[in-house]
């Protein structure tokens, strides 16, 4: 039994483990092997090595010899790398909510490129957003500056400059 967890643990790695799980099977299997980790330097050697290459790279450089100093770093890396996931994750969200079916080879992509422009739903083009006829822009409702109405209220008579300053 005990040489089977030798063998284990010898053979470990990190695989689809998070950091938290790694560490724990790191620390329960190296009880059956303390000859391979018998100093803080050997103990956080052997934790990289058996690292997600990604992570490795990133901590390779640093030359941590001390294993809770490695897990700490290691916890960041892999913090920081859900939160870049969740980042990404949330901007195709953002980028695909205007695609509703099929393939994406008749449709456009909201992006900042081309943010405010025609974007094709299952394959259709939408209405149009009406051009204004004295500035050549699309407004999607009446010009309020050529109809000399207040920007912020739709009245005329004022404009939104002569509002007091909102806090």
């Amino acid at each position: 039994m005990k040489q089977q967890k030798v063998k284990e643990f010898a053979s470990l790695v990190q695989g689809s483990m998070s950091m938290e799980q790694y560490a724990a099977k790191f620390m329960e299997l190296g009880r059956f092997a303390p000859h391979q980790i018998s100093t803080e330097k050997m103990q956080a050697q052997k934790f990289q090595v058996g690292l997600q290459p990604w992570i490795n790279i990133q901590v390779v450089y640093l030359q941590i010899e001390n294993y809770q100093e490695l897990v700490n770093v290691v916890a960041i890396i892999e913090a920081g790398q859900r939160g870049l996931t969740t980042h990404i994750n949330l901007e195709k969200k953002r980028a695909y909510q205007f695609v509703v079916s099929g393939s994406l080879d008749n449709k456009r992509v909201m992006t900042e490129a081309n943010k405010g422009k025609d974007i094709m739903i299952g394959g259709q083009m939408p209405s149009p957003i009406p051009i204004c006829r004295k500035f050549g822009r699309k407004h999607g409702v009446e010009c309020k500056l050529a109809s000399r109405a207040c920007f912020n209220c739709d009245q005329l008579g004022h404009m939104k400059k002569d509002y007091p300053i909102e806090a």
